[in-house]
């Protein structure tokens, strides 16, 4: 019977104050970093837990989606428009692994308190390739809570 070194991870929380600012696009990756700025970044990180018996079996996925900061206790925002910042990031030992940028989904949220926001997030998981091209929807919802800088 496999025995799990870690087990699983999952974080959900936003930054105030920040951006996120795409860097020159490798082939189709698209690199970015997390800057100074006056929007909002939400981030989702799953961490897979990891089998002793099983070598390279890490695996991770993480989203970020940049949100105008506004006085609003609602919002709802498609993703994939040009002005839209959203990427997925891919970690593991897998072929398609690399930071994307989603093409198609949404972001949904209702301010909960000053430092949680309850947020869903829907979008269909991009492909490095077009050849490639997937139709895989990933759902995700729950509390974001805010990160003290």
């Amino acid at each position: 019977m496999a025995q799990d070194i870690n087990p699983a991870i999952k974080k959900m929380s936003f930054l105030t104050n920040k951006n996120i600012k795409l860097l020159a696009k490798n082939s189709e990756l698209q690199p970015f970093q997390i800057t100074e700025g006056k929007n909002w970044v939400f981030q989702y990180q799953y961490i897979a837990a990891d089998v002793a018996e099983i070598a390279d079996d890490e695996f991770s996925e993480s989203i970020f989606i940049e949100i105008p900061q506004s006085n609003d206790k609602h919002f709802y925002k498609k993703l994939g428009l040009k002005k839209q910042k959203a990427i997925y990031l891919k970690s593991c030992y897998c072929p398609d692994a690399g930071p994307l940028q989603i093409e198609k989904g949404s972001i949904k949220a209702k301010k909960l308190n000053e430092n949680t926001w309850f947020v869903k997030i829907q979008f269909v998981i991009p492909s490095k390739s077009k050849a490639q091209s997937n139709s895989n929807t990933k759902k995700i919802e729950g509390n974001f809570t805010f990160i003290k800088p």
